[in-house]
């Protein structure tokens, strides 16, 4: 009997940083809301109950506000907006420095409000400017994300118990040589694609993901064999 074996092609994806992007708005009590998986907006409202967030890479905003009209008995309302993604400097040493504002704003002790910010190693929730060293050609990855919820406890009244909160993030870099100083002459680029306009440096598209070539019908020759060759010492 003889087998006939096709020469097929499968394409991998190479695995690296992955840049991501979400942002949701809904109601604080489970049921479903209404969100995406792309730079945008997104709201959600009831009676008495409101949220948006909107969401890009390097900026992330979210309100939720909750004032139950009269006779109702819940209208909170939460919305919750991340990014991550990783910039890339491709042919130089040094230390990139984000430099972070953010905001988390409650309105009354039954809200809730965050802001967060990642980077490499460092975890923060205040603003301010944070360091990280980098090599030619290693990604440094970063996200961003806030969420907020809002109820209101005295939904019995149209004025006492109403809740209005928000959180906001946005985040911009500089590139250092080893001294601190800024670096000029630099190519750089990121996972997502987006530009962060790095002041002395030079934006390189990423190219599509890496496509790694197995073929197949190679590997099932082998396994074939190897099949065969276990058939014939058994007889």
């Amino acid at each position: 009997m003889k087998f006939g074996l096709s020469l097929s092609i499968f394409l991998l994806p190479h695995v690296g940083h992955a840049a991501t992007i979400f942002a949701l708005a809904g109601p604080n009590n489970g049921q479903p809301s209404n969100s995406i998986g792309y730079a945008g907006n997104i709201s959600y409202s009831t009676a008495g109950g409101v949220s948006e967030a909107t969401v890009k890479f390097g900026s992330a905003f979210a309100r939720a506000y909750s004032n139950c009209p009269s006779g109702s008995t819940y209208c909170g309302a939460n919305a919750i907006a991340s990014f991550s993604d990783a910039i890339t400097i491709l042919d130089a040493d040094g230390i990139l420095q984000a430099n972070v504002q953010l905001l988390a704003f409650v309105s009354f002790a039954d809200g809730f409000a965050a802001s967060q910010f990642t980077f490499g190693s460092l975890s923060r929730y205040s603003q301010g400017s944070f360091l990280q060293h980098f090599t030619a050609g290693n990604g440094l990855a970063f996200s961003g994300s806030v969420s907020v919820f809002a109820s209101d406890f005295a939904p019995w009244d149209p004025i006492v118990g109403s809740e209005d909160d928000r959180a906001h993030l946005t985040v911009d870099f500089s590139v250092l040589n080893s001294n601190g100083q800024p670096l000029s002459g630099f190519r750089y680029s990121s996972d997502s694609g987006t530009d962060y306009k790095l002041a002395g440096g030079v934006f390189v598209a990423p190219e599509p993901t890496t496509m790694m070539f197995v073929p197949v019908g190679f590997l099932l020759m082998v396994l074939f064999g190897a099949r065969q060759r276990r058939h014939i010492l058994k007889v």
